[in-house]
């Protein structure tokens, strides 16, 4: 059977069946559709919709000297979260007319390499997560130079600290906060955070440290306000990367606490098995506290403090911010709380 392909519906078909002017319609489909009657947007709308109009991007992008294209740089080290960036990331972009493009980067030359892929596609402004490294930052100075040449560039959960450059990220710290307070009221007298080294308050706080610098000082606040000392583990990313397992055993022989919080997915996980394995831990009397998304449904502990990072409502707002700023508007640093949720443990019998 043969298939033919239908010839591409005009601006000016538009305009004749909504009984418009070619030019009105262009402005209305455009999004320029202040100065028109509601009535006139409706049947122009309407009109594209009945003719199964689409844009000419490629005579669009000439007229207008834009690409619409959007750029994502992603951080891998942030992979757990990939999904929701994206979703976020692809609904915000698609919105407003524009295609997006996410590119995954592991270190610093991946970085200046996707960072120039979107350059060279003149892309209309970038979405930045970026790559925390504390000896290289090129990558950073990319992002610079690129909107010191005009390009729009947001920060999406990530912090250079660099002033010039604006963010939108979830809060650290009303999150170590708010998770603590839980813990406590779960009827924990020393839960412990534990943490990867960087993140000691000894230490400034950097573009590598500063969501677990500020999810550490929420975690002290908390214990303060409840006249708690601080129960506070730091650990090497490195040797817990190799043997996860053994650095939690390790942590259960030498500490004493009634409850967990951990910034660290692997650790969560890890600790949620070891409680559920050991016979030496009472599951009444323990309560864990981490992200939701790596709270798995083994029956462990009294309770668990599930905190939701708002991931893919930081990525729309910040996409939203990046569109402001390529209409010549302003943007400002946003930081957005998390939800949190405690989740109780249903009794098991044998």
């Amino acid at each position: 059977m043969e298939t033919h392909i239908s010839m591409a519906t005009t601006i000016q078909q538009v305009a004749k069946v909504a009984g418009v002017s070619r030019s009105t319609a262009n402005m209305i489909l455009a999004g320029h559709d202040g100065k028109y009657a509601s009535q006139t947007c409706v049947r122009v709308m309407e009109a594209a919709k009945q003719l199964n109009y689409r844009p000419n991007i490629s005579a669009r992008s000439l007229k207008n000297r834009r690409s619409y294209l959007i750029g994502a740089v992603f951080n891998k080290l942030n992979a757990p979260y990939l999904a929701d960036f994206t979703a976020g990331f692809q609904a915000a972009v698609t919105s407003n007319k524009c295609a997006p493009i996410v590119l995954i980067v592991e270190d610093v030359e991946s970085e200046l390499e996707a960072l120039q892929i979107l350059s060279d596609r003149q892309v209309d402004g970038v979405l930045a997560n970026p790559l925390p490294a504390p000896d290289d930052d090129r990558g950073l100075q990319r992002v610079r130079q690129m909107r010191e040449a005009k390009v729009p560039v947001i920060e999406v959960f990530g912090r250079s600290l660099s002033p010039e450059i604006h963010s939108v990220n979830t809060d650290p710290y009303r999150a170590g906060f708010d998770a603590t307070k839980c813990l406590i009221e779960q009827g924990c007298q020393s839960p412990l955070l534990y943490d990867p080294e960087q993140f000691s308050e000894d230490q400034p706080r950097t573009i590598w440290n500063w969501f677990g610098w500020d999810h550490a000082r929420g975690y002290r606040d908390a214990m303060a306000e409840h006249g708690l000392e601080p129960n506070i583990t730091y650990f090497e990313i490195d040797e817990v990367r190799n043997n996860p397992r053994h650095a939690v055993i390790d942590l259960f022989s030498q500490q004493q606490f009634d409850g967990f919080l951990s910034l660290s997915p692997v650790m969560l996980r890890e600790t949620i098995f070891e409680i559920n394995q050991s016979p030496d831990r009472v599951p009444e009397h323990f309560t864990v506290g981490g992200y939701a998304d790596f709270m798995n449904n083994y029956p462990c502990c009294r309770s668990k403090v599930a905190v939701h990072l708002a991931i893919r409502e930081s990525v729309e707002k910040a996409t939203k911010q990046l569109f402001n700023v390529i209409k010549g508007q302003e943007a400002h640093d946003m930081l957005l709380g998390p939800k949190i949720q405690v989740i109780p443990t249903v009794p098991t019998h044998d």
